[in-house]
């Protein structure tokens, strides 16, 4: 994975730069004995398992298992290839470093294949807006909403022809393999058929990643038969809906500079919204915020105000999201439109202005929900109370801060005219909501199976390397059990052999494998206490010794038996010989080392 870069810049950049204060720019850390935690931003949890290492430059989850260095960690959460998360790195710290050519297309990162590719079907689709006979129903619906030529410039509209193969054939005839366009999301198939478009007579808006390369595609239908109305791209390894946000890439600098996100539902919400200069707009990519939009989200401010269709959907997309910010610790305002009008259309006939007006008198967060819930029941009958305060306490529950806590207890109690002991009672027994609807689904592994003698011996050497010659001289690579291991213990045999400083982060450099890095993150962050560091290697060394002895004598008296029921007294021989050799090493353990 490093060789696209010279060993000695990346050494001068992790020199420089120090992975605490990287990730802290994406995830609030707090200190945790000589380590950070933080909740890891790969998978959905409520309890922090993520950690960060200052002493060892690296990281690991010990929830879901991802692990790895400063460059594993901005390559995955901005989903990077090496060279250019090297780069965003070295920017950082005053590093420059060479240019990276890829002159076999093979040896280029997925990812950069897959922007590429999303590149050059973002071309056909604006230039078949543009130009083609056939998107002229998409340009006289632009024109019908009021969007004309320099907005299809500025948001790099685009048109899907009707037809089953327009783009294939197209990034087919400019050299991209099937496979490749297949991963992109942009075609698929159906078993023993051809490959056909996913977008098809649809108006077409690119999706980019917040440092503006097109990760993905949201297509609207142009026909009134035609169902869904929206699609976007499938899940993809740069795309996926969860975790991106329509806009951002635009809208963050307003972002920050004003200290708050506006969040519509639908593209041409946000767009409308920015020709209108209220720039600091993004759309959440569907009904629903998702924990991971949210935590996206925080990295440029902590003031949120919800602006959702005046709907039923909009309204349970809006309590949804709701719970979610809360347990981020942000306290959003909520945006109430009137009925059948969306942003789009709310801008349009009344104006920046007052779309404005309406941003400054959003609702706080109890207001909202509790008016919401009031027009659902009859607040006068004591069994809609109980029902009230049931729905309210998720909300009240994910509040962190006990002073807001108890106010909103208090004024909850004043509008349902019952006693505040009565809120607190319920709130005290309320059972933690279950998120697992709106959470990203994952296959989360809790630890990596590793053999627990060949694991501290790993540990040993890479925290102390003078040891890893004694090891050489009694263990060869062959003789750990896992493939990963194996691999790990080769490089670190040949960094030694090169005089070369052998710690986790660079370690690290030398792998693609993320499983293998993530077994190294592990060894390196979950360290037993080791009061006597000789006694553990010499025991760690004699307990994989002894296990390879016993599986091989187990074998020989495999091989034995077959060559005694076949009577082939040669082998039988050789067999036996082989067999007392290997126990009288074994019994040669207990003294040598």
């Amino acid at each position: 994975m490093a060789g696209y870069i010279p060993q000695n810049v990346l050494d001068e950049i992790r020199q420089k730069v120090d992975i605490v204060s990287v990730i802290s720019e994406y995830l609030p850390l707090k200190k945790s004995g000589s380590n950070f935690r933080a909740l890891c931003p790969f998978h959905s949890e409520k309890t922090p398992s993520f950690m960060v290492s200052p002493a060892k430059q690296i990281y690991h989850c010990f929830g879901c298992g991802e692990g790895g260095n400063v460059f594993n960690f901005v390559m995955k959460y901005e989903h990077l290839d090496f060279p250019d998360a090297v780069r965003k790195i070295a920017n950082k710290v005053g590093v420059r470093i060479p240019e990276i050519y890829y002159p076999d297309k093979r040896k280029e990162s997925l990812f950069n294949q897959l922007y590429k590719i999303n590149q050059e079907a973002l071309r056909f689709y604006n230039f078949y807006l543009i130009n083609s006979d056939e998107a002229k129903n998409a340009r006289d619906y632009l024109r019908s909403r009021g969007f004309d030529s320099k907005t299809i410039d500025s948001f790099k509209l685009g048109y899907a022809p009707g037809k089953w193969g327009a783009l294939f054939n197209y990034l087919k005839k400019k050299g991209y393999a099937s496979e490749l366009i297949e991963k992109a999301g942009l075609i698929t198939h159906k078993k023993g058929a051809n490959y056909y478009d996913l977008f098809r007579d649809r108006l077409i808006f690119p999706i980019n990643n917040t440092y503006d390369k097109v990760i993905g595609f949201g297509a609207r239908t142009l026909s009134d038969d035609k169902l869904p109305k929206y699609i976007n791209t499938p899940e993809t390894p740069i795309f996926s809906k969860r975790k991106n946000l329509y806009g951002l890439n635009l809208a963050k600098r307003d972002i920050v500079s004003k200290d708050v996100v506006i969040i519509v539902e639908g593209f041409t919400d946000c767009i409308r919204a920015h020709l209108n200069d209220i720039k600091e707009t993004v759309a959440s990519l569907g009904t629903a915020l998702t924990i991971e939009q949210i935590r996206i989200l925080k990295r440029y401010t902590k003031n949120v105000v919800l602006v959702y269709d005046a709907d039923q959907a909009g309204e349970l997309a809006s309590l949804r999201g709701l719970d979610l910010l809360v347990a981020e610790d942000i306290i959003p305002k909520i945006v109430s439109l009137p009925q059948n009008y969306d942003p789009d259309r709310y801008i349009q006939e009344f104006g920046p202005d007052e779309f404005r007006d309406l941003i400054k008198r959003a609702s706080n967060l109890f207001d909202y929900k509790i008016n919401l819930l009031s027009s659902k029941y009859d607040v006068k009958k004591p069994e809609a109370k109980a029902k009230i305060t049931a729905e309210f306490l998720p909300t009240l529950r994910k509040i962190n801060n006990a002073v807001l806590k108890s106010a909103y207890a208090k004024e909850l109690a004043e509008r349902l005219e019952i006693n505040e002991e009565s809120i607190l009672s319920e709130l005290s027994k309320y059972k933690e909501i279950d998120y697992s609807d709106y959470e990203e689904k994952g296959d989360i592994s809790k630890e990596i199976n590793m053999d627990i003698a060949e694991k501290l011996l790993l540990t040993l050497m890479v925290e102390n390397n003078h040891l890893i010659d004694q090891v050489r001289e009694n263990l060869e690579p062959d003789d750990f059990s896992s493939f990963y291991t194996r691999k790990i213990v080769s490089e670190i045999y040949e960094m030694r052999q090169n005089n070369q400083e052998v710690n986790s982060s660079r370690l690290i450099d030398r792998f693609s494998d993320e499983n293998i890095i993530r077994a190294i993150s592990l060894i390196s962050l979950d360290v037993p206490e080791i009061k006597d560091i000789n006694k553990n290697l010499v025991d760690c060394i004699r307990t994989i010794k002894r296990r390879n002895i016993e599986k091989r004598l187990k074998h020989l008296q495999l091989e034995l038996k077959v060559a005694q029921d076949k009577k082939i007294e040669s082998r039988m021989r050789e067999i036996t010989s082989q067999f007392n050799d290997l126990v009288k090493k074994q019994k040669e353990l207990i003294t040598k080392i």
